[in-house]
Parts: structure tokens; C-alpha cells; sequence
């Protein structure tokens, strides 16, 4: 079994690897064109687009990797049944458990590294494309596309943000609202509020205060002015990307510290956790999946097979990013939640295990 291992696993890595440049390419090209527009108006250089794609592509590909492993478990099981390499080995004796180890071998491997790479890697090669994105490509995208958030800074004020960078630390279309007895008395608007590091606060940009007064409202304005927002730019951060900048280790510490807060945020970073732990084991999932459907050899071929399996995989993606979403708005245990698309459908590979080889 060890040189049918040798086999397997050369076939295997070896067309996971052309599969991977050919994906990595169709996505660059795609990616390019609907992107091309913000890079001729910020008037960016080759090299300027050339380091944000060497940033982004290994987030993209690390996103996608399971369905990249699932083709490629398809393709070569369906290869191997096809020259009837597969009856050929189980007339050996060997048992269709231990033919399935054999796939698994280079699945584990690339397990391994995916969950390595996604827990630590790849965040801080997110820092450099988001941060991009936030300068080159977030300010020319649609008003539907903008952060709207809302704050309370204590009992009697109130703040709104029309749009958060966290990066930048900077918020734009700014209202600053004061109540007294439930009624409106002061409302500063300003264009923009930037955190002064060294002053640890935060400076309104273009400013316009109206106080509401009994014969009528005093209008003032200037360029900047120093508020007493009592917020952390932390606090504020509320960019669904923030916690992929984050690895495994810092996520834990964040998680920590939003709790001792009472922060209300704590679930989309709970939520990235989670998924950090179990995405990895989709590629076990689905390469299971792929060789239970592409390992019959069938007098129609494999057609049939493979878009079945086909269809289960993207199922199971699907109800991935649902449970993702849901998640983040719940309440309930966000790991159990995250979990359910591995448990479903690892019932659901014991079931096809007992069923298919018959």
C-alpha cells in the first residue's frame, strides 16, 4: 500500500497544484477588471497593484482552498476509476477504508498547512490589501456600500458615523448630539473626526455647531475643534474586516478584553475564531465527498457522480457563510452554530460510506 500511497498522493498534489494556479488566475483576471477603474483614477503603478494582489491572493486562495481540494479529489478519483485503477486495487484485498486513507494522507497535509497559514499567515498580509482598499477603493464605492454607525457616549450624548476606517482611524460625516430631557440642544456636524495619538483624542475637521435656544438656534463653525468624544478607536471599529487582521492568538486576547467591556461587537470576533478552528476540516469533509461520489466507475462515466458531489460541496459551502451570518447577530453559542455544517454533513459522509461502496 505504501507505493499506491506514493501514487495517490504524487496524482493528487500534483493536479491540486495546476488547479491552483488555473483558480488563482481566472480570479486575478476577474478580480482585475472589476477593479481596473479604481486603480486608473488613483493613477497606482504596477507595482503599487502588483503588492496588493501579492497580499490579496493568498486570502482569496486560502478562502476558496476547500473547493479547490474537493475538484481535485474529484478528478483524480474519477481518473483513477475511469482505468479501473480503483477495481484493480481493491481486487488486492485492500479494503475501501484503507483506499480512502490514501486520499486522505495529502488532505490532512494540506489541513494542516491551511489551518497554520489562516490562523497566523494570512492576517498580516491583510492588514496590507485592506488597508489598501481602504484608501484606493472604499471611498469610491456606493453610499449603500458605507458604514452607518451609532454610539452612545453617555446618558445625555450621542454620536453618528456615516463612515469608519479603522485603519486610518478616521470617521467621516460626522453628527455629534446633545440632549437635555429628551429634547435636542446642541448638534455639531463636522466632515470628518481624525484620532490625535498623542493627544489621545479625537480632532472634528470643517465643523458647524447650531445650539437650539428659545428665540432661535446660534450657528458656529470652524476648521478644526478638539472634542471630548470618550471613545477608543477600538471602540469604535466596527469594520466586518477588522478581525481577519487579527491571528488565532491575538484573537483570543480581543475577545478577552471586548468581554471584560460588555462589548456588544464580541460575537463578529468569536465568530472569526470559530471559524479559523473549523474551516480546515471542510478539506477532510469534502475530499471524503469527492471519492465516495467519483469512485465508481459507471457505463454512463462519471458525469452523474460528480455533479451530485458537486452539488453536496456547495451545499455545504452555502451553509457555511448562512450559519456565518447568522451567528454574528446571535445571541446563543456562536462555536456550536459555527460547527453545525461539519456535524450535518459528517453524518452525512457516514452514511454515504456505508451506502456507496455497495
Amino acid at each position: 500500500m505504501k507505493i499506491i500511497d506514493k501514487y495517490i498522493c504524487k496524482r493528487f498534489l500534483t493536479l491540486f497544484f495546476f488547479i491552483s494556479i488555473l483558480a488563482m488566475f481566472l480570479f486575478f483576471i476577474f478580480d482585475y477588471m472589476q477593479k481596473s477603474d479604481y486603480f486608473f483614477i488613483n493613477h497606482l503603478s504596477k507595482k503599487e497593484i502588483f503588492d496588493y494582489y501579492k497580499a490579496y491572493v493568498p486570502y482569496m486562495f486560502n478562502f476558496i482552498i476547500p473547493v479547490i481540494i474537493f475538484v481535485t479529489t474529484i478528478f483524480t478519483t474519477s481518473q483513477l476509476a475511469k482505468r479501473s485503477e480503483i477495481l484493480a486495487i481493491l481486487g488486492t484485498g485492500t479494503t475501501y477504508g484503507r483506499l480512502l486513507f490514501s486520499f486522505l494522507k495529502p488532505a490532512i497535509l494540506l489541513t494542516a498547512l491551511s489551518f497554520y497559514v489562516n490562523g497566523w499567515t494570512i492576517a498580516r498580509n491583510n492588514e496590507k490589501w485592506i488597508a489598501f482598499e481602504e484608501r484606493y477603493i472604499d471611498d469610491y464605492q456606493s453610499d449603500e456600500k458605507k458604514n452607518n454607525l451609532h454610539f452612545k457616549i453617555n446618558d445625555d450624548r450621542y454620536i453618528t458615523i456615516g463612515q469608519y476606517k479603522s485603519l486610518q482611524k478616521v470617521g467621516r460625516r460626522i453628527l455629534l448630539d446633545t440632549f437635555q430631557n429628551n429634547e435636542l440642544q446642541t448638534r455639531i456636524s463636522a466632515e470628518k473626526m481624525v484620532y490625535d495619538e498623542e493627544k489621545d483624542e479625537w480632532i472634528l475637521h470643517n465643523w458647524t455647531q447650531r445650539e437650539l435656544q428659545k428665540d432661535g438656534e446660534n450657528i458656529t463653525s470652524g476648521k478644526t475643534l478638539a472634542s471630548n468624544i470618550i471613545l477608543k478607536p477600538d471602540d469604535i471599529s466596527m469594520d466586518p474586516r477588522l478581525q481577519e487582521m487579527l491571528t488565532l492568538t491575538e484573537l483570543h486576547e480581543h475577545i478577552a478584553t471586548l468581554k471584560e467591556q460588555g462589548s456588544q461587537n464580541v460575537n463578529l470576533f468569536q465568530v472569526e475564531r470559530d471559524i479559523k478552528y473549523m474551516s480546515p476540516f471542510a478539506i477532510i469533509i469534502l475530499t471524503i465527498i469527492g471519492v465516495l461520489f467519483a469512485s465508481r466507475k459507471s457505463r454512463m462515466g462519471n458525469t452523474i457522480q460528480i455533479i451530485i458531489g458537486c452539488v453536496f460541496a456547495f451545499v455545504y459551502i452555502g451553509l457555511l457563510l448562512f450559519v456565518k451570518s447568522v451567528a454574528t447577530f446571535t445571541q446563543t453559542n456562536t462555536t456550536l452554530l459555527i460547527w453545525v455544517p461539519n456535524i450535518v454533513f459528517l453524518l452525512i459522509t457516514c452514511i454515504l460510506y456505508k451506502v456507496v461502496p455497495r
